[in-house]
């Protein structure tokens, strides 16, 4: 069981870019936002998902010009992805897992912790292999890294993974295959009664289990979701046999074992989706492994890549890298 803290808790509530060898993939949370950001006499302006430029022309041509040999070189990546063999039914498939409070309930926040361990425990036991959550974290983490470079400005909304994301994970040393998310929301069930003391309507509110789950080399999301069992409070409505009416409104503590046996059916659920229909689009694990070796910065390994970039930035700044120096 991973390390509990912090990282459990999802990303920042804005829009967030993610970089894979430069090519940006937007989360966005919930409306569409725009930012301007102005370095080196060019102006970034993002406006939901389109960005442009505005500033000095050769500059601004160099960086599209740098941005189309990047799209090349994630097309080239992709390609050698789709072209390998498949993945068999004796490789194992890493699952990277994602987990995101969208309730916009305090009690519910608190009790994140609660559920992850859940939902990991629960999935083990269907047999899914989950990815090094430390390395999930820490991918996430750098993902996340804001303007200023600073990582980890994280939200507790809902975000939408996009196309892009299965290479961000790879790029940064979290082999994920499949990316499982979770959303955890409330759902409110009214229900109607009624026998010879009189008739009423009762409404609870429980827990929705809201998942997508997707190839990371073939983003295509498949819902699968669970209501729990658990209850948070309970309202009561009704009139007695002789007319009288009357309504009670009970808050109680959210028990999150209630809702195991809801886990338990929907972990079973995305275990058979993942071997029926995920696993079989996958590349060979040792293809995958080939792949990123061969084409990925650094040959996948994020501290590799890491000594690029920062070799590549000192690069543009003084024009040389440092062992070119004399």
């Amino acid at each position: 069981m991973p390390r509990m803290g912090s990282r459990v808790t999802p990303m920042g509530s804005r829009i967030i870019t993610l970089s894979v060898l430069g090519i940006v993939s937007v989360f966005q949370f919930g409306c569409a936002s725009s930012s301007r950001h102005c370095e080196d006499d060019v102006c970034t302006i993002k406006e939901g998902n389109q960005v442009r430029y505005e500033g000095d022309a050769q500059k601004i041509a160099a960086i599209k010009n740098k941005e189309a040999v990047k799209r090349k070189k994630i097309t080239e990546i992709q390609s050698a992805y789709d072209a390998a063999p498949r993945r068999t039914a004796s490789e194992p498939v890493s699952v990277g897992f994602l987990i995101f409070n969208v309730s916009g309930d305090a009690e519910m926040e608190s009790l994140l912790p609660k559920y992850y361990k859940m939902i990991w425990d629960e999935g083990i036991a269907s047999g899914i292999t989950w990815t090094d959550q430390e390395k999930v974290a820490f991918a996430l983490d750098s993902m996340t890294a804001n303007e200023h470079g600073v990582p980890g400005q994280g939200a507790k909304k809902k975000v939408e993974i996009g196309p892009g994301m299965g290479l961000d994970f790879q790029v940064r040393g979290a082999p994920v295959d499949v990316i499982f998310t979770v959303n955890l929301a409330l759902k409110e069930k009214t229900g109607f009664a009624a026998d010879k003391t009189g008739v009423g309507m009762a409404q609870v509110v429980n827990v929705l289990f809201d998942t997508k789950t997707t190839s990371a080399y073939n983003f295509k999301q498949v819902p699968l979701s669970e209501i729990g069992g658990s209850i948070g409070s309970l309202a009561m409505a009704g009139m007695d046999a002789k007319g009288k009416s009357g309504h009670l409104r009970l808050n109680g503590k959210r028990q999150p074992e209630g809702d195991r046996q809801a886990i338990k059916a929907l972990m079973a659920k995305v275990k058979v989706l993942i071997d029926s229909k995920i696993r079989p689009t996958l590349p060979a694990l040792a293809s995958v492994q080939e792949i990123n070796k061969k084409l990925l910065p650094g040959g996948g390994d994020p501290k590799r890549a890491a000594a690029s970039a920062v070799a590549d930035a000192l690069k543009n700044m003084f024009g040389k890298k440092p062992e070119d120096k004399k």
